[in-house]
């Protein structure tokens, strides 16, 4: 397992969500992936409000040389050169922790033990947790148990569609609204 956190940690991967909530699918995690490069003062365009440094709405809040990229709140970020070990942890949930699952790591696609969640909060905008520990989007069969920032498509919620801050109950984050901003992510060769 240390040989594990060690090649994760030097690939630069993990959660990105920094704050609770996660987005759609976030289970727990955590690493390297959580500053970065960039950072705006300003909202991307058309956003108004500020943004923490190393917080993003779309690409150009991470800077203009291309060196960056935005996050969406619960998403993993795997850059550059990635040491995987092709060797999984685990096969099944009964190989992991209390409240840990056996998924395929998002870097890697190892199989590998992982928090998963203990909460709807921790399945971001229409999801909801599982008696397996997992994230799944909510079904809405009248349309409107979705809560903030989702939305009803067939059946089942997800992230509501955005195009500005004032379209979301928090932030429009690469056109879907999540309650916190994405992340600047710096591009390793």
């Amino acid at each position: 397992m240390a040989c594990l956190t060690l090649v994760l940690l030097v690939a630069g991967c993990g959660d990105d969500s920094t704050t609770g909530g996660g987005g759609a699918g976030a289970t727990g995690g955590g690493g390297a992936g959580t500053g970065g490069a960039g950072g705006s003062a300003q909202g991307g365009a058309g956003q108004g409000g500020d943004l923490a440094d190393g917080a993003c709405r779309e690409e150009a809040d991470c800077g203009t040389d291309g060196g960056s990229t935005c996050s969406a709140p619960g998403t993993f970020f795997c850059g550059g050169a990635v040491m995987c070990t092709f060797d999984p942890v685990c096969v099944g949930d009964g190989d992991c922790g209390d409240m840990e699952i056996c998924e395929p790591d998002p870097c890697c696609e190892d199989m590998t033990c992982r928090p998963g969640c203990y909460s709807n909060d921790d399945c971001g905008p229409g999801g909801q947790c599982g008696a397996d520990l997992r994230c799944a989007p909510m079904a809405c069969p009248q349309g409107d148990e979705c809560g903030a920032n989702a939305a009803c498509t067939g059946g089942q919620c997800g992230p509501r569609g955005c195009a500005t801050d004032a379209d979301c109950d928090g932030y429009c984050v690469g056109g879907a609204c999540y309650p916190e901003p994405g992340t600047c992510n710096a591009l390793v060769p």
